[in-house]
């Protein structure tokens, strides 16, 4: 296929899309996640073709950082709480948000290991964010 069949048949596509979903890509594109969110997410069944499918993920994959580093914020001002840098480690804790995290992926149809290694690997990152906030107080 020639990239300007391609382009082509892109550009068709988009403009055969929904408004919504034109709406979404446009504020996704521009960092406005309210109006990304706001009736652009159809069930990925109902979308209509690969421009849909990668525009619904693009806002959902902004949510996902947002919501990454809403919690990071907490993580930093957790550390004022701790009344020592032992206290920051806590691997009952740990074990607590990655089993429960497993059991909400369960409930919502996601792979249950790929959200153990996600909660793993993001734990490990912010205890260390801890830590060094900690030491920095």
């Amino acid at each position: 296929m020639s990239q300007l069949f391609a382009i082509n048949e892109m550009t068709e596509r988009v403009e055969n899309m929904s408004d919504d979903v034109k709406d979404g890509m446009n504020a996704t594109t521009n960092g406005d996640m309210k109006a990304a969110t706001k009736g652009a997410l159809k069930p990925a069944r109902d979308c209509n073709d690969l421009a849909e499918i990668r525009a619904a993920i693009d806002i959902i994959d902004n949510k996902i950082v947002e919501l990454v580093a809403n919690r990071s914020s907490y993580v930093k001002e957790v550390a004022k709480f701790k009344l020592s840098v032992d206290d920051v480690a806590d691997p009952k804790r740990v074990q607590f948000v990655i089993d429960s995290k497993k059991e909400l992926a369960q409930r919502y149809g996601a792979p249950p290991t790929l959200v153990e290694s996600i909660y793993e690997m993001m734990l490990d990152f912010f205890l260390e964010e801890e830590v060094k906030v900690w030491k920095s107080k």
